[in-house]
């Protein structure tokens, strides 16, 4: 099939394949490749979220095949979120300017645009290296890294697993904004009660730990961690309006 990357409707690879029906739980907007050739000989069938189609025709992955396109295209994705993470999370640019740090939004954009499950562990992986050299090389104080570090692994999990909900359930799309924003807020608070709940309460550094003195640190320290989140998460969906805005272009360009 010549263009089964344009976005906006429902394609087929392989024309002799039955038409899917109206059990697609990502809407039409959603596009569907069909693969043959498994372990067990079954089709699968991998559901590719519109955005994908609007994206992947950019010119860095013009001559690839289809699945190529889709592994650059989460290679490129998780490339510019290691990037900004290893900045802010080292804030190695704090003597020029403090960036707030983006591991919350990081993961949640991780999960709603790679569709690797192998992102998170990585992404993980690579803040916990960030904050290795940053407290034994660079002389970063060790005061958060306790044994209560690996709760920081479900806190990020809830951000990843979010932005996964996020995409498959609402898509890429202007209208879906707000609530993928309430999605993120959500996701955010719990990943603030994840990871200061498990400071405060197995980090060793609180003699005798209570509600009462908890509730008040999540109120104090709640507010700049969802401030950065949005922060981040809006400049990522600025990238996204570019990229889509440009593609848009190249294809009309192609048209004509």
């Amino acid at each position: 099939m010549p263009s089964f990357l344009r976005a906006g409707g429902m394609y087929r690879v392989n024309e002799g394949q039955p038409p899917l029906r109206g059990d697609d739980p990502f809407g039409e907007r959603h596009l569907c490749v069909r693969l043959k050739g498994s372990r067990d000989d079954h089709q699968k069938l991998i559901i590719l979220s519109g955005v994908y189609a609007r994206l992947l025709p950019l010119s860095p992955f013009a001559g690839e095949s289809v699945m190529a396109r889709f592994k650059s295209f989460d290679i490129a994705v998780f490339t510019a979120l290691a990037l900004v993470m290893l900045i802010t999370r080292s804030h190695s640019l704090s003597q020029i300017i403090h960036l707030p740090d983006t591991s919350l939004a990081s993961f949640f954009v991780a999960g709603f645009y790679i569709r690797s499950r192998l992102a998170m562990p990585a992404l993980f992986a690579l803040g916990l290296g960030i904050d290795l050299v940053v407290i034994n090389v660079m002389g970063g104080s060790d005061f958060c890294f306790t044994p209560a570090y690996w709760m920081l692994a479900p806190a990020y999990g809830v951000m990843w697993i979010a932005g996964r909900f996020a995409s498959r359930r609402f898509g890429a799309s202007l209208g879906a904004l707000p609530v993928i924003g309430a999605v993120l807020c959500g996701a955010t608070f719990a990943s603030e009660l994840l990871s200061s709940g498990g400071f405060y309460w197995l980090g060793g550094r609180f003699a005798e730990p209570t509600l009462a003195e908890f509730l008040p640190r999540i109120g104090r320290y709640f507010p700049g961690t969802l401030i950065s989140t949005l922060i981040w998460a809006g400049v990522a969906a600025a990238c996204h309006a570019v990229t889509v805005l440009m593609t848009s272009g190249q294809n009309a360009t192609h048209r004509k």
